[in-house]
């Protein structure tokens, strides 16, 4: 059973969430969803831009306690295998790209940024928030990967119940996330995963790497095959695709 608490303009689904949370007057499976944001990141702290009333911008309230610090990469898995889960309904070629990006073909449909909070060795909660494009059909020059689903579909969408499908998907994941059915969760991430077993070139401490994506260890980290060498292992900050 999902909550949605709907406003016309926040600084940050994410900063909402966590303020209700230390207020204590916020639910699991709460979901605050803005038509504008002023102060939306990505991850690594990028900007997230937002067409006021177009999109998706929200942000879900977790309790996943069951999952220990060294696990919190599957609850990405969770959310985005959800997300894929829905728009598989609209149309074909939605991947994931590492760490939890969703594009369709080579254009970024949807980002992800989750913050979690640890107490006691478990995850006390996570805000996970969700930025989907949906019905804008013009992007700013300086996003020329960004593409909607209305662009893919060639179709306005309507949002409520696009967001009420998602609610289902993620409701599906979560459930997998609580049982700790990581076998699932593994296998169907690294099935949508963006470019997995292509030869594809990537940059590393300024040197230019050409190899194969193979998956991701337990703890999130990518695992690449270079084209000459080892499997080598990046955590989130140190490789970039090109």
């Amino acid at each position: 059973m999902f909550t949605v608490i709907h406003k016309d303009q926040l600084d940050s689904t994410n900063e909402e969430a966590k303020k209700l949370l230390s207020q204590g007057n916020i639910l699991e499976n709460t979901i605050i969803w803005a038509e504008d944001q002023s102060a939306g990141r990505g991850q690594q702290g990028n900007v997230w831009h937002n067409a006021k009333g177009k999109n998706l911008t929200f942000s879900l309230v977790w309790h996943p306690e069951n999952i220990f610090p060294s696990e919190q990469f599957y609850i990405s898995k969770a959310i985005s295998l959800g997300i894929l889960t829905c728009l598989d309904e609209l149309s074909r070629d939605f991947s994931v790209k590492w760490p939890n990006d969703i594009y369709w073909k080579n254009k970024k449909v949807c980002g992800i940024l989750i913050e979690n909070t640890i107490h006691r060795q478990r995850i006390k909660y996570s805000v996970i928030g969700v930025g989907l494009n949906v019905n804008e059909i013009d992007f700013p020059d300086y996003l020329p990967q960004a593409v909607s689903i209305a662009e893919i579909t060639e179709g306005l969408l309507n949002r409520q119940g696009l967001l009420s499908r998602l609610m289902t998907a993620f409701d599906q994941m979560y459930l997998a996330l609580n049982e700790r059915d990581f076998k699932y969760l593994d296998k169907a991430y690294h099935e949508r995963l963006y470019l997995k077993d292509k030869k594809s070139q990537f940059q590393t401490g300024g040197q230019t790497l050409r190899g194969c994506i193979r998956g991701t260890m337990p703890d999130g980290r990518l695992i690449l095959e270079p084209e000459n060498g080892n499997l080598l292992l990046f955590d989130f900050k140190e490789i970039v695709f090109l």
